[in-house]
């Protein structure tokens, strides 16, 4: 199943998101699915009348609403994704959605909120009737893109601090040093630190240990046969142990153990990246 099709955003939206993700596809009863730490912070718009953006954590908890933001993950999430599900997801930079919030990221981290929280959403109600008429998804996304450039020129924009700091991070997969970040830009790392909470929602060492723990996971999805040695080199590990301990802090499971599980949405976010359409 590929339930995603990917979309690259406008040139003036293109430093703040990554990507737009469009999800078209019915899950029936019920589909598990286990959502690894994202790395990236979101918003969901559903333009499906009258349902909700449809899954339940594990331990019962449902979604929340039609259009949801969520921060930061820094455990992988088990869900139940149930129904039709007709939902364009904005995929933002790590640094990208701080500058559209103006407040700390942290505050959003492990969590999910209705983009009705929003003031600046919430003064265009009509937006989830457009959606829903839309006759197309470059109907839909120009929709969200207009909100997110209304937004962007409203507020005042400052220098992104944290961006280059960021890339220099997953550059290296996650793998270099923190001390030679904060080093780099000539900060103390305790400043870094204080920055990452801020522009990212999660501490510089915290992001470098889940693109780590991605780029492992990738590798692993596309090469199911690979050894413990090549896992081990691949992320920079100390040994195996160290490894396995790595995976368990995001998932509380073995890598071999959660290669068995269902990632089939997952998956589609790993390759957010490399957009195989474009707006015009």
């Amino acid at each position: 199943m590929q339930p995603f099709r990917t979309y690259a955003p406008t040139l003036e939206l293109s430093p703040y998101v990554k990507s737009y993700l469009v999800l078209d596809v019915d899950f029936g009863a019920g589909l598990p699915m286990n959502a690894v730490p994202r790395g990236v912070p979101i918003f969901g718009f559903s333009y499906k009348p009258d349902q909700s953006i449809g899954w339940t954590r594990h331990d019962g908890t449902p979604s929340l609403q039609t259009s949801a933001m969520m921060g930061q993950t820094t455990q992988t999430v088990a869900c139940l994704m149930h129904g039709v599900h007709q939902t364009i997801y904005v995929v933002f930079h790590s640094t990208g959605l701080h500058p559209f919030l103006r407040e700390e990221m942290h505050a959003l981290t492990d969590r999910e909120y209705a983009l009705s929280d929003l003031a600046w959403i919430d003064n265009t109600p009509s937006l989830t009737e457009q959606l829903i008429l839309a006759t197309n998804t470059q109907e839909r996304i120009a929709l969200i893109e207009n909100l997110l450039i209304r937004r962007l020129r409203q507020v005042n924009r400052f220098p992104d601090r944290m961006r280059d700091a960021v890339r220099l991070i997953e550059s290296s997969n996650g793998t270099r040093k923190i001390e030679e970040v904060a080093a780099y830009f000539r900060i103390s790392r305790r400043s870094l630190e204080r920055h990452f909470l801020t522009d990212v929602g999660i501490g510089p060492k915290h992001y470098a240990n889940i693109l780590r723990f991605r780029y492992v996971m990738s590798y692993l999805h596309a090469n199911p046969s690979a050894t413990w040695l090549d896992l081990t080199q691949l992320g920079n590990f100390v040994d195996q142990s160290h490894l396995i301990r790595h995976f368990r802090q995001f998932t509380n499971l073995t890598p071999a153990t959660f290669l068995e599980l269902d990632h089939q949405l997952d998956k589609q976010f790993l390759a957010n990246t490399a957009p195989v359409a474009f707006i015009q």
